[in-house]
């Protein structure tokens, strides 16, 4: 199913051609386990930490034909999962493993905190997010804070999310964190007082989707409001994309809800025609565009980017522009944005495409911000197979505009970590507030 321009006049088809020839790395090393995530330090450019995923499977004992009835369930492979926090630098094309820490659990996701990103959050495979700081001191390391567990051992965090914008008490950045979770479940709890393994209640919960909940995020369109007015959005198995109001206006209200409130935090918003398979990407934009639309790139199993556009009032998505990858587009991690006067607003996107590889997107909005497009202009495909963590940094010319994008992706099966270097397309400026 693709959008029809001739209904849709935003809709972005026709466009400039893409790049042909693949980057090369400069750098590419095997791990010692399956790579599921990765992520830079914001301020501290030249750490990254990656987090990885090994499933074990232990065959028990095979039980006589006579006792295959009674003993079905014992005698099906037991599956452990395992996996590591691997912390890098990277400096130049030095790059140096300072630390890696086994875990009991393997990890599907990690975020540095928006405000303070010292602070790392890990989504575990048993129900739990662990909480680490990264100290810098000497030699960088790692050091874990808390375990808070949520659910059920037997359910696994796939993704979360730090609020972009909340101010908890006493004047003191965000410490609310939106997880989903395997079994079709949105949460979201407060990490401010977790000083060690505790299990919590969640702000707030809602079955939200009918399959496995592979990612969320937070929107705030104008980052000058109140933190009431962040919205959540969430992708799953089942090709929906779900807004959720409700969790937003309740992150005021102290304490964890009862099961019977549990209701008030059902999707405001159910999208199951947009994509034709499972939503695996999700990222809001901040745009000044005077409207009462959301604005989302999203990624999807069915190998397309979009840029979304969702009336906060009801009505239909509007796909603005659409692009197939080749690959499912497992996460979108934003590098850049600039405004050009006369040109409009540019991203830089960069995509983790499962068997593709990775892809660095331009997507850009004119001037008069009524038309998208999305062009890829780099891409990387000497992994061989599956692309799930990918990241960049911005390289500084002056302080003001970028020289180039360091990228790092790996590939889960043959356990390969690559760098790899674009230079600047368009002297695109450093990071800004337009998009965020």
């Amino acid at each position: 199913m693709s959008p029809n321009p001739e209904t849709n006049p935003g809709l972005d088809i026709a466009q400039v051609e893409d790049v042909e020839e693949a980057t090369v790395s400069s750098i590419s090393i095997t791990l010692d386990s399956q790579p599921s995530c990765l992520e830079f330090s914001y301020h501290n450019p030249e750490y990254f930490v990656v987090g990885t995923y090994v499933l074990e499977e232990h065959q028990s004992s095979e039980p006589d034909e006579s006792e295959k009835s009674e003993q079905d369930e014992i005698s099906r492979p037991k599956q452990n999962r395992r996996g590591s926090l691997m912390l890098f630098r990277l400096q130049g094309h030095k790059l140096s493993c300072l630390q890696t820490i086994v875990t009991a659990f393997a990890i599907l996701d990690l975020h540095f905190s928006s405000y303070d990103d010292s602070t790392l959050a890990v989504a575990t495979s048993e129900g739990s997010v662990c909480i680490y700081t990264l100290i810098l001191a000497n030699e960088a390391s790692l050091a874990k804070l808390s375990v808070v567990t949520l659910f059920d051992p037997s359910i696994l965090v796939l993704s979360l999310a730090w609020h972009p914008v909340f101010e908890g008490p006493v004047g003191e950045r965000s410490s609310v964190i939106a997880v989903s979770t395997s079994d079709g479940r949105v949460a979201v709890f407060d990490n401010m007082w977790h000083t060690e393994e505790i299990e919590t209640q969640s702000l707030g919960r809602s079955q939200s989707h009918s399959l496995e909940a592979w990612t969320v995020a937070w929107s705030v369109k104008n980052w000058e409001v109140e933190s009431s007015l962040a919205v959540l959005y969430s992708g799953g198995d089942d090709s929906m994309l779900c807004r959720h109001s409700s969790f937003g206006r309740r992150l005021e209200v102290e304490g964890p809800i009862d099961d019977e409130a549990q209701h008030l935090y059902e999707p405001s918003r159910r999208d199951k025609t947009t994509h034709n398979a499972g939503v695996t990407a999700i990222l809001p934009l901040s745009l000044s565009i005077p409207n009462e639309d959301d604005f989302l790139i999203t990624g999807s199993y069915d190998e397309y980017v979009r840029i979304l556009a969702l009336p906060k009032l009801g009505g239909r998505t509007k796909v603005l522009a659409e692009k197939q990858l080749g690959g499912g587009v497992w996460r979108l991690r934003l590098l850049d944005t600039t405004y050009n006067l006369g040109q409009g607003i540019h991203l830089l996107v960069l995509a983790s495409c499962m068997h593709a590889g990775a892809r660095l997107l331009k997507i850009a909005l004119s001037e008069n911000k009524t038309r998208w497009s999305i062009n890829v202009i780099a891409k990387f495909e000497e992994h061989e197979s599956m692309n799930y963590a990918s990241d960049g940094r911005v390289e500084s010319q002056d302080g003001e505009h970028s020289s180039g994008y360091t990228c790092v992706s790996t590939s889960f099966y043959d356990r390969k970590l690559c760098v790899w270097t674009v230079e600047n397309p368009e002297g695109m400026s450093l990071r800004n507030s337009v998009v965020s």
